[in-house]
């Protein structure tokens, strides 16, 4: 992982990985269609869960 620092004086943390790109644009398309952000999250999140 990456270290990120915002600011001067700031703590330091570690950037969390990047979404991949086919899951940002069905997440992005869900919301567009009218879903939620968290509803959208959720249905990636259980069709990730199946796909284990």
């Amino acid at each position: 992982m990456a270290v990120f620092q915002c600011c001067p004086g700031m703590k330091a943390v570690d950037m969390p990985k990047a979404l991949s790109v086919d899951l940002r644009e069905r997440v992005v398309a869900a919301i567009a269609a009218g879903l939620s952000c968290r509803a959208a999250l959720v249905r990636e999140a259980a069709r990730s869960r199946q796909d284990r």
